[in-house]
Formats: structure tokens, C-alpha cells, sequence
């Protein structure tokens, strides 16, 4: 199977003013190896973007901020994550949103889900909160 670098170090291949300097190696592989200076990691919408992918070594600019932009769904260094996300837009990088769906898909099997949908619950369910109100928000 065929292997990338992603995270920070690709970050700062593609971007050398990328604002920090990385400090392990995260790569994509379904070989398991953890270590204080690299990381691997496997969720099935890598495949995906290894076959997609255009460099031989470094996971291109789209994929990185998809992984961020997925992974920011979770309070894991979210600060460090929305800074990324920031950074990547700046320079007019564009995530997929096909593979950010899948992303999230696998980071919640990873992660459990931590953020509810309030989709389709009237206002009374989605406003009862320790909150008083004097008006009633749809109003």
C-alpha cells in the first residue's frame, strides 16, 4: 500500500511560512506505528485521497484542509486545528466537501459523535437552556 506524509510536515512542504515547525511525522498507512516522533494513521477516506493525490510523498494541499476542516468537529488542539484551517484559506486552499463528509464520517467512528444536530427540532427544544427569556426568539 501506498504511503503519504500529511499533518504539519506536509504543511510546511507545501508552505514553508507555514507558522510552526513540525514536531513528529504523521503518515497514512494501515501499518500501525506510534511513536513520540511519527504517527501513523488509517481511516478508509485515506485510500481515497492516496489514490487521488498528485505528489508521490506529501499529501496535497486539498486533502490537508479537509482533514483539518473534518477533524476541527472535535475539541482535540482545536485551537492549534482552527488556526491551520485559517492559514490554508488564506492561501486560497479548497477542501473537497465530498471527502470532508467521508472524513467526518470516519473521525466519528474514531471519536464518537460530539455534536448534535439540532436540525428539524422546533424552537422550543433547541432554546431550552438554563437562559430566561423575555421573548420568545421566533419572534
Amino acid at each position: 500500500m501506498k504511503t503519504l506524509v500529511f499533518g504539519s510536515t506536509a504543511a510546511k512542504f507545501w508552505f514553508p511560512d507555514f507558522p510552526r515547525e513540525p514536531q513528529d511525522l504523521d503518515v497514512m498507512s494501515q501499518e500501525k506505528i506510534s511513536t513520540k516522533e511519527f504517527q501513523t494513521y488509517h481511516w478508509p477516506t485515506f485510500d481515497i485521497l492516496i489514490e487521488r493525490n498528485k505528489d508521490p510523498k506529501y499529501l496535497d494541499p486539498e486533502g490537508l484542509l479537509a482533514i483539518k476542516m473534518a477533524h476541527s468537529r472535535w475539541p482535540i488542539h482545536w485551537n492549534k486545528t482552527a488556526g491551520d484551517i485559517l492559514f490554508f484559506l488564506k492561501k486560497g486552499v479548497k477542501a473537497d466537501p465530498e471527502i470532508y463528509k467521508k472524513l467526518v464520517k470516519d473521525f466519528t467512528v474514531t471519536h464518537g459523535k460530539k455534536w448534535v444536530s439540532f436540525k428539524g427540532k422546533d424552537s422550543d427544544t433547541f432554546f431550552q437552556d438554563a437562559v430566561s427569556r423575555k421573548f420568545d426568539h421566533d419572534s
